[in-house]
């Protein structure tokens, strides 16, 4: 009779932890989806102003679920952060307040000493902060795998290469 009474409560626990992951599943369904925050992302900035669209992702900021929209012109890179469960702008930031007033080396010569650096095919240039110093961030695909790039903006030294596999 014991035993019994023991498999029902196991069973009733096991049902209970069952039926609570279905729940926090069917919650986790009611958020926008990719599409829906793209548009959302597309109708909040002028597009003549921060580029075209280069990415989206989703991400946990500060224990919400929300999508990072990205667009980058002229080394410039915008996020456009979205709750992802109801659809609200959070956010719209970009790097230009990161960026050194007056680099003293220019993209070009950034991507060059990048280059120099990690052999391959360049398919992007931004500027961004990397271990407190305003860097340009070359990003170089080199036989599968993605090579990100540091160039300091204003002496040209390389402050750090990340790998990372596509």
């Amino acid at each position: 009779m014991k035993l019994t009474g023991l498999i029902a409560i196991f069973l009733a626990l096991f049902l209970t932890g069952c039926a609570a992951e279905q729940s926090a599943e069917v919650s986790s369904d009611t958020k926008i989806s990719e599409e829906e925050a793209k548009l959302i992302a597309l109708n909040a900035v002028d597009l003549s102003l921060v580029g075209e669209l280069i990415d989206i992702e989703l991400e946990l900021e500060a224990g919400i679920e929300i999508y990072v929209v990205k667009f980058t012109k002229d080394g410039i890179e915008t996020d456009v952060k979205i709750d992802a469960k109801t659809g609200e702008i959070l956010k719209i930031e970009d790097n230009l307040a990161d960026s050194s007033d007056d680099p003293k080396i220019s993209q070009e010569e950034a991507t060059q000493i990048a280059l120099d650096n990690v052999d391959g095919t360049v398919n992007n240039v931004e500027i961004a902060k990397s271990q407190g110093v305003v860097v340009y961030e070359v990003e170089i695909e080199a036989n599968g795998v993605d090579n990100y790039v540091s160039v300091d903006v204003d002496t040209g030294a390389v402050v750090d290469i990340q790998t990372e596999e596509s």
